[in-house]
């Protein structure tokens, strides 16, 4: 293509750099187009992790905003901490954690790692509302006692019609968000980060042309700068 190809940022304001830098950086012309809004929980459930997470063996950590959200006072415990990716490890470190554990996968893979060195364990961990049941079962399965609630709920909301070419999305919700109202088929690249939000993409008819593995954004962006090369001036 002779112009820069224009690829739609889907998260929230405050995780944007994360993935806007890197596009940049390879030629891209990134486009926010939030679709979720995220809801904390209240404060009570807040707290219930807090508390746990004080006398716990393990934190197991699937997001930096989740810690954020539990953590805002930047007084994590210094309760051994399993994160999955860079950003969620480097989330934890900042809030006073003790990062013993980082997967590059998800948060099954991750799960997978620590399980055998969990029998007796008690691991805290603060999740997304709707989060795959199946980390938690194979923490369980162990050994450990897991306490997880909901730390934040993620709600789609719709995006606006500045005009892209691709789409990176990293959340089911935010694929339900992009269809409340816009289409997927005039996509010419889909990005899916991890096979949840792939599968969420399939069932509405337009399956990712992108599924990194291991679910990291640098892959995506150098998948994408692939995808460019390809398309026709």
């Amino acid at each position: 293509m002779t112009a820069p190809m224009r690829i739609g940022v889907t998260t929230t304001a405050d995780a944007v750099d994360r993935l806007v830098e890197p596009l940049v950086a390879a030629g891209f012309v990134p486009v926010i187009l939030p679709c979720i809004r995220i809801d904390p929980a209240r404060e009570e459930v807040l707290r219930r992790l807090r508390v746990a997470a004080s006398t716990a063996d393990w934190v197991f950590a699937t997001s930096a905003r989740a810690l954020r959200l539990t953590w805002p006072d930047g007084a994590m415990p210094p309760t051994r901490v399993a994160a999955v990716g860079d950003s969620t490890a480097g989330a934890a470190e900042a809030l006073g954690g003790d990062v013993t554990l980082v997967g590059d996968g998800g948060a099954a893979d991750l799960a997978r790692r620590l399980a055998p060195h969990l029998a007796g364990a008690v691991v805290v961990y603060p999740a997304a509302r709707g989060a795959d049941p199946e980390t938690a079962a194979i923490l369980e399965d162990g050994g450990a006692r897991v306490v997880t609630e909901a730390a934040y709920v993620t709600v789609p909301i719709a995006p606006d019609h500045h005009p892209v070419d691709g789409v990176v999305f990293g959340s089911p919700s935010a694929v339900a968000g992009w269809r409340l109202s816009r289409p997927l088929t005039d996509l010419a690249v889909v990005a899916a980060m991890g096979p949840t939000t792939a599968a969420a993409l399939a069932a509405e008819g337009r399956p990712a042309d992108i599924v990194p593995d291991p679910p990291r954004l640098d892959l995506i962006v150098a998948a994408l700068a692939a995808a460019a090369e390809r398309t026709p001036a």
